[in-house]
């Protein structure tokens, strides 16, 4: 099993406000698979990872602990999209600097 791997799966389910069973709807999966995996009962095969790591907007080496940062796809994000994402990263980044978020 990867670490941590059923716990993001399950985060990132819950950041989009979505049922196991719209999981299961939206990308082919069976809901079972996706209850299993959210378990840490079964791993996801190679081809259902990169099905949830498309589905959910994240990286393959997010899901599978390579890299600790959740990352944001930008596939479908004009220029100036992402420009105006990577700006209110940076001022998120300056308040918890500066102490101003607790």
């Amino acid at each position: 099993m990867v670490k941590d791997l059923d716990v993001k799966l399950r985060v990132c389910r819950d950041m989009k406000r979505l049922q196991q069973k719209d999981v299961s709807e939206k990308t082919g999966i069976g809901q079972t698979s996706i209850s299993n995996y959210e378990t840490g009962d079964v791993t996801p095969t190679l081809e259902n990872l990169i099905i949830l790591a498309d589905f959910y907007n994240t990286s393959l080496d997010f899901l599978c602990s390579r890299d600790t940062e959740t990352a944001i796809v930008t596939k479908d994000l004009t220029p100036s999209q992402v420009e105006m994402m990577q700006r209110l990263a940076d001022e998120f980044r300056i308040a918890n600097k500066n102490g101003e978020d607790k």
